[in-house]
């Protein structure tokens, strides 16, 4: 068991410069592409979001309110106020109801078409 069969020779010329290796690679990878495309994308998409929306808070009370009935009215208007829901504001006669064109589609009832009848026609009998 001379010089332990030359084992810890060999280890340190093999492993140690592939880790050392395969660290760098790493460390290039975290450091460039990570870090600095990926992550530097994103701060810069926040800090470019940050900017743009800094005049929007003015501290003024009446200002907020205001952006908020502007912004309630557009959700409202852009929802719920389609054609699919304008007839239930229209006026009706007393007594009528709506008919299955005048439903929403949530309304409408789903009719499936009935089969015809699997049994043969019966012959005519003759006089």
């Amino acid at each position: 068991m001379r010089n332990k069969f030359y084992f810890d020779e060999l280890y340190e010329a093999t492993a140690i410069p592939l880790h050392d290796l395969i660290a760098k690679i790493a460390d290039f990878f975290d450091r460039w592409i990570i870090e600095g495309f990926c992550i530097g994308f994103i701060r810069w998409g926040t800090d470019l979001t940050g900017r743009s929306l800094r005049g929007l808070q003015t501290g003024n009370l009446q200002a907020y309110a205001l952006m908020f009935a502007l912004r309630r009215r557009v959700i409202f208007t852009s929802f719920l106020d389609n054609d699919v829901h304008t007839h239930l504001h229209r006026p009706m006669a007393p007594g009528r109801r709506l008919g299955p064109r005048l439903r929403p589609p949530y309304l409408q009832r789903r009719h499936a078409r009935r089969p015809q009848s699997w049994r043969p026609s019966s012959p005519q009998s003759s006089p």
